[in-house]
């Protein structure tokens, strides 16, 4: 799961907008995973790392990370 805190499946339950209980990071993380798997390249991210007009971060770059982090997992257990 993205979020790792003592309350976090009080958040994680309130992030969620499907039948499957599954989160937008959930999501963006097994795309990632189905990325590698496609013979996509880390590259082919869809997440673009976007910033507030007042420099502050948006919830593009949670979603950027845990893409990256499908993709490097099923990478790593493919030994490449």
């Amino acid at each position: 799961m993205f979020l790792n805190t003592a309350n976090s499946k009080e958040k994680i339950i309130s992030m969620t907008n499907n039948k499957d209980g599954k989160s937008p990071f959930d999501a963006a993380f097994e795309k990632g995973q189905k990325a590698f798997h496609s013979g996509l390249s880390i590259d082919a991210c869809p997440y673009k790392d976007k910033k507030q007009d007042s420099g502050k971060l948006t919830f593009s770059r949670a979603f950027r990370k845990q893409w990256f982090a499908g993709y490097y997992i099923e990478k790593e257990k493919a030994g490449r």
